[in-house]
């Protein structure tokens, strides 16, 4: 509309006349040129945008995750029983020894402690004080696997059981060790639990549950004594389908009409279980008694941990339930309040973020579990202002340092590749085949175009 273009014209030069002068001069405007300014007035939703976006940045989100680091490794040092990590959030929490050490077995067991590692002259080694310094750094508790609950998989109207995601790795540990502890934790600022520990879960140890009995059902049609004999377990009434103990578990939190629709879809998930046909032969013959959750939160460590175990007059721990317990521990907590903000070990202060490491995405910058545990204190130390640059430094020679193991594979390829027909001249000395092509890479290919040192 031109008419509008000379309104807007005109009162553009009206304020560069009034920045000129020094003067405000708006009652020199006209109406016309007053309704055609821009408004100036704050946009609400940017502004809690902007505020928000400042309360996710990478500072926050780090110092809230190793706020909730040590809730988790506190439970998981008071159970005891092997945990895994739920991917890819619960490795920001619990994870320590799961990569960089090769040579790690496992968690020590109860009055055992880890060898340090000595040099040659009795004292220690530069990698046992490099490794010194990162067991500073990283407050997780240790693992002793991940596993993969899907939290889609149990959004209400959309409750499956995945057949590829089958955590068979899980329910072994849990039946060989009676119990274990899986870490994950939800973003949302008003729940206690993701999804995957309200429902996916629940749904995968029933029809694991179904599966066992099942099977049990139709070796013990073979014969009794054999079956006893080959499982080496007792029966008891928790297998019953009639027994208060049996089917599936929900928490409270979900209702009574989702519980029943989803009690109706068991068949389907135990169709679904078959048709993958998986190898159940060592879960079957060591679970003693069904799996079933066990919740715990940060609400619920403050009431008590749940009991899992009592001690007999043999000052023996012996089951104390009767089905082997899976604690889904969330690390994260409810917030009373948008920019909610705590206080971190170093005494700063932050706005808690809970599960960060659900939303990594959206401020990691790249930054990975290992890489900021090895480096927490050289990430932190800096604060708010300095987190950014030091996330990007490490990311950056991280980077660097995978680029770097690649080449020298690729070099240690090709020239064994070179080195075979010297070695068996009956074999391919004659092959006018290119040494790329024996490699069968890219990185090989670039290797033999003058990277090969």
């Amino acid at each position: 509309n031109p008419p509008r273009r000379k309104g807007v014209g005109a009162a553009r030069a009206a304020l560069a006349a009034m920045a000129g002068s020094g003067s405000d001069g708006l009652a020199e405007l006209t109406a016309e040129e007053l309704a055609d300014l821009p408004d100036f007035t704050p946009n609400i939703y940017k502004v809690v945008r902007a505020l928000r976006k400042d309360d996710h940045g990478p500072y926050n989100c780090l110092a809230s995750i190793v706020h909730d680091a040590a809730f988790v490794n506190g439970v998981v040092r008071e159970y005891r029983l092997p945990t895994f990590a739920n991917l890819r959030c619960g490795l920001w929490y619990a994870g320590r020894h799961h990569a960089g050490n090769e040579s790690w077995a496992g968690p020590s067991l109860p009055g055992e402690e880890d060898e340090p590692l000595e040099s040659e002259d009795g004292g220690l080694g530069e990698d046992a004080e490099r490794t010194r310094g990162e067991e500073e750094d990283d407050v997780r508790a240790a693992i002793d696997g991940t596993c993969y609950f899907k939290s889609t998989d149990g959004h209400c109207n959309n409750w499956s059981f995945s057949g590829t995601r089958l955590n068979v790795h899980v329910a072994e540990t849990a039946a060989r060790r009676g119990g274990c502890v899986i870490v994950d934790a939800t973003r949302s600022t008003t729940k206690r639990f993701p999804d995957s520990f309200s429902k996916t879960v629940p749904i995968w140890a029933e029809t694991l549950n179904r599966a066992v009995r099942d099977a049990r059902r139709r070796a013990r049609a073979d014969g009794p004594d054999a079956f006893l004999n080959e499982t080496n377990v007792e029966e008891n009434s928790a297998w019953d389908a009639s027994s208060s103990a049996a089917g599936a578990a929900f928490p409270p939190w979900v209702g009574e009409q989702e519980r029943e629709r989803i009690r109706e879809l068991f068949p389907l998930f135990s169709e679904r279980l078959e048709a993958v046909s998986p190898d159940l032969s060592k879960l079957v013959k060591t679970l003693k008694a069904p799996l079933r959750c066990v919740w715990v939160s940060r609400e619920t460590a403050a009431r008590g941990l749940p009991l899992l175990t009592e001690l007999s007059n043999e000052n023996e721990k012996k089951p104390a339930l009767a089905f082997t317990p899976v604690v889904l521990v969330s690390a994260s907590s409810p917030m009373q309040w948008h920019g909610e903000r705590r206080v971190g070990r170093d005494g700063r202060s932050f706005a808690y973020v809970p599960g960060a490491g659900d939303d990594e995405e959206s401020w990691a910058r790249g930054l990975k579990p290992d890489q900021f545990w090895r480096n927490r204190n050289f990430i932190l130390n800096e604060g708010p202002s300095g987190c950014v640059h030091r996330v990007d430094d490490v990311v950056s020679r991280a980077s660097v340092s995978l680029a770097e193991e690649k080449r020298v594979e690729a070099n240690a390829l090709v020239a064994e590749s070179l080195r075979s027909p010297l070695q068996n001249p009956s074999s391919s000395s004659s092959s006018s085949v290119p040494a790329w092509e024996v490699a069968g890479s890219s990185d090989a290919r670039r290797a033999a175009g003058g990277w090969l040192s």
